[in-house]
């Protein structure tokens, strides 16, 4: 059979996405392709970008992070009442 859709049977599972990204993308080579302002990227910096020096992450072109990971894991357990 092949892969599934539908409802999540946990339903507050969060994935992290730079975990999910080493998985799956191990080289970036997915993510250099679709986010063009990462393909000089070194390494696996490329999973997180937001951690390069402010310096090295500009000259990318790549944004600051409007919000960090932990925060929007924690505002989503907010929102879902699991604090």
């Amino acid at each position: 059979m092949g892969g599934r859709t539908g409802t999540d049977s946990r339903p507050h599972r969060v994935l992290n996405p730079v975990v999910q990204a080493r998985r799956y993308d191990p080289d970036g080579a997915y993510v250099r392709r679709w986010v063009p302002e990462l393909a000089g990227a070194s390494g696996r910096a490329v999973h997180e970008p937001w951690t390069l020096p402010d310096r090295e992450r500009a000259g990318l072109g790549y944004p600051a992070p409007v919000i960090g990971l932990a925060e929007g894991l924690a505002r989503f357990r907010e929102a879902r009442g699991l604090t």
